[in-house]
């Protein structure tokens, strides 16, 4: 796949929903518009936590490549913020930390204040 369709494909957006039951299973926004007014197609079905965070997490970097660099941290924060804390390790932390490293100014600072918790 080429990187073009590749942005492409992650840019039709995932927002984490909300936590259903003490297991942490999260929803995708299906097909209305999520919180960012940005909507969302199935992608996947599956119910995993981190597979849900990992599209968004991508689909903020999309943003930064786009040149929407306060929109990859409102994302990244809004995924971040809606992760149960043992969901906040790994390769979400490392996807996380990557974008952060890769934004400046504002929405660097915003993300790295969202990180520390």
């Amino acid at each position: 796949m080429g990187q073009e369709a590749f942005l492409v494909l992650f840019q039709v957006g995932y927002r984490i929903g909300e936590v259903e039951g003490a297991g942490g299973s999260l929803r995708h926004g299906g097909v209305r518009d999520g919180a960012l007014g940005v909507p969302h197609l199935a992608l996947t079905d599956s119910p995993s936590v981190m597979t849900r965070a990992l599209l968004a997490l991508d689909h903020a970097q999309c943003l930064r490549i786009d040149k929407d660099p306060q929109g990859a941290a409102d994302m990244a924060t809004d995924v971040w913020n809606e992760l149960p804390t043992g969901f906040r390790t790994g390769l979400v932390q490392t996807r996380a930390e990557a974008l952060r490293n890769a934004l400046t100014g504002r929405p660097r600072a915003q993300l790295t204040e969202v990180l520390s918790f």
